[in-house]
């Protein structure tokens, strides 16, 4: 798996393994981050957002990341195959090519809600809400 397609996997399952309709950038970075043990880039989230929105995955609007009735037919697909939590972007990255089409070229977008201060101050929050404050 090469780094754009990692970035669009974990992105993806951090969104959906929340189980939400609605998911926060607080929300994103906490999901990710007890995905892979790390705080994704605003580059690796606009990859990921640009991707999910060409195909209908997720719908951005006001800050927020919206799931969709296909995001959610395909995170069902990924969760059944086999793996466990931590097979959860391989399994992903198997549907993805499996339902999705290849030869679609994605821009990648600047969202402008993305910069280093909501990051930053995403980031605090969900430190914050996991330390229970």
């Amino acid at each position: 798996m090469n780094d754009q397609e990692f970035a669009k996997t974990w992105i993806y399952s951090a969104v959906y393994i929340l189980n939400k309709g609605e998911v926060s950038l607080s929300e994103l970075i906490g999901s990710a981050d007890g995905l892979n043990h790390a705080i994704p880039t605003i580059e690796e989230i606009c990859i990921a957002l640009s991707f999910m929105e060409a195909h209908d995955l997720v719908k951005v609007s006001n800050k927020t990341i919206h799931t969709t009735a296909f995001g959610n037919e395909l995170f069902s697909a990924a969760k059944k195959r086999r793996g466990g939590w931590y097979k959860i972007p391989d399994n992903v990255l198997f549907v993805f090519n499996k339902k999705l089409s290849n030869e679609k070229e994605v821009k990648v977008k600047q969202y402008s809600f993305l910069n280093d201060e909501s990051i930053n101050k995403a980031y605090e929050e969900y430190v914050t809400r996991s330390r229970g404050s």
